[in-house]
């Protein structure tokens, strides 16, 4: 991965970052924007694992883990719910 790839990377990190934080606070009094902060926390993962970093991909799972609470959706958490098929729990 060239140097120029890992600072954008990095930027889109940040972005992402500021976003998923401003849904996630919203969040608690809409399910609209839990949804938003998931999606957002998602794409981070994706770019966490991108990067080869486990210790942004622990939070990314903590993040989403954290929109479906907000969502009432605790069945998703278990180990064979919505979490390990589609991959945040790997």
């Amino acid at each position: 991965m060239s140097v120029q790839e890992l600072s954008e990377l990095d930027a889109w990190m940040s972005w992402l970052s500021t976003l998923g934080g401003a849904c996630s606070a919203l969040g608690d009094g809409s399910v609209r924007w839990a949804d938003t902060a998931a999606s957002i926390s998602v794409r981070q993962m994706t770019i966490a694992r991108r990067l080869g970093d486990p210790t942004i991909v622990a939070r990314c799972r903590l993040y989403t883990a954290i929109a479906c609470i907000q969502k009432h959706q605790y069945k998703v958490l278990y180990p064979d719910g919505l979490m390990k098929r589609t991959g945040l729990l790997t």
